[in-house]
């Protein structure tokens, strides 16, 4: 089986969501800017040990801080092994829009690798490096992931009215496309990407049904899992069993390696279905009813109320 290996540090006195000023470096430091809702370190601002700093015209970055962590900032090592993490892009993809879900999982799991914002503190003159992820980006990945992972539910049980609404063929039959809900995070936009036709990724083209929206989505799947993966992984041989070599893609941030969980269920033809209480994506045997423990106890309540 090919398993994906990843360890991260998560900082043992957790995380936290706070409303900070991000103000990036060209903004005049008078400037007005509405506080932005971020996630960083539960000791966030308490020292400069998790800041780099900018000289007075706040143009130049003198001091480049990487998020991993301090030396003297208590951490431990979060390894996606085991029960707790082997499907944990399910576990993901199914926080929805709660804050208080997602900060429970960056303190399970820590930093999903975003980004360093600039940040200007109370009482500074200028704005500081440092590491935070904005609210607005995890509900976006979020929504990314539950987009993919529903996409997926829908191939794996021929759902043709639901994939219907997602990939798309041209009146000619000539073209392919798949439809993205960006979700309410952003007005309900969507966006339209080619996956195939006459002329693009012809030879998987010509071994499509036309007009078969079934036979069509795993294109969707795949070129959702490839986007997610392009900047954030890397590829090198390994030792697997000395001295059988292999080729394996390694994950550079949490965020990528459930994506390459993700790429996995599919590449191995993992079946998911929805939980029979919430409508959740379950990755498995189709024994496996519920998404959690919680829908496990509904549906035991509901049946002792009958």
């Amino acid at each position: 089986m090919w398993e994906v290996n990843y360890r991260q540090p998560v900082y043992d006195a957790g995380y936290k969501w706070v409303d900070v000023d991000i103000r990036p470096d060209w903004y005049r430091p008078d400037a007005e800017i509405p506080p932005t809702r971020v996630l960083v370190r539960s000791d966030f601002g308490a020292g400069r040990s998790d800041f780099a700093a900018w000289d007075p015209t706040g143009r130049t970055l003198l001091e480049h801080q990487h998020w991993h962590p301090d030396p003297e900032v208590p951490v431990h090592m979060k390894t996606l092994s085991g029960p707790d993490a082997s499907r944990l892009y399910l576990k993901f993809s199914n926080l929805g829009d709660d804050e208080g879900k997602m900060l429970d999982f960056a303190n399970r799991y820590g930093y999903l690798g975003l980004s360093f914002l600039s940040v200007l503190l109370p009482g500074e003159s200028y704005p500081m490096l440092t590491y935070a992820e904005l609210l607005g980006d995890w509900r976006n990945e979020v929504n990314n992931m539950r987009f993919a992972v529903k996409l997926w539910t829908a191939y794996c049980r021929s759902d043709e009215s639901a994939l219907a609404e997602w990939v798309k063929w041209s009146k000619s039959g000539k073209r392919v496309y798949l439809v993205e809900d960006f979700g309410p995070g952003v007005g309900g936009r969507y966006g339209r990407h080619l996956l195939a036709s006459s002329a693009y990724n012809k030879q998987v083209f010509a071994k499509l049904a036309v007009g078969d929206v079934v036979d069509a989505a795993p294109l969707a799947v795949v070129y959702l899992i490839n986007r997610a993966i392009a900047d954030s992984t890397r590829s090198r041989l390994d030792f697997g069993r000395y001295p059988a070599l292999s080729y394996t893609s390694v994950p550079e941030t949490l965020l990528a390696a459930m994506w390459l969980q993700f790429a996995r269920e599919v590449l191995e033809g993992g079946r998911v279905h929805e939980c029979e209480i919430c409508g959740m994506p379950v990755a498995g045997k189709r024994s496996r009813r519920f998404c959690s423990d919680s829908c496990r106890q509904r549906n035991h309540r509901r049946k002792s109320a009958t």
